[in-house]
């Protein structure tokens, strides 16, 4: 039987202000809301964007110490530059850890 308590542990190190958090991997729920995020942003409906920062906080928010990000708090350390530079280094890390290791 497979026990998914055996599937090594994989963080991702970012500076976020003054801390160091290690983020883990993405839960699925939370993985289908950054997609359909995407697409409506694509589909050119402004109000997408209001999903963005409460999504970004929930991304931060789950890492090793569990330390808890906020929305407020996103809103006042990153720009949408760094915001946009932080989910697609962690989406592409997302994807080589994934190819390295299929379990």
């Amino acid at each position: 039987m497979f026990d998914i308590a055996h599937v090594k542990s994989r963080y991702y190190p970012i500076r976020f202000g003054r801390q160091v958090l290690q983020l883990e991997p993405l839960k699925l729920r939370t993985l289908n809301e950054l997609v359909r995020l995407a697409r409506s942003i694509d589909a050119g409906d402004a109000g997408a964007y209001e999903g963005f920062t409460p999504l970004v906080a929930r991304i931060l928010s789950k890492n090793r110490y569990q330390v808890k990000i906020t929305p407020r708090q996103v809103e006042d350390t990153l720009t949408i530059d760094q915001a946009s530079a932080l989910l697609m280094g962690y989406l592409d890390w997302l994807n080589r850890e994934r190819d390295s290791d299929p379990n």
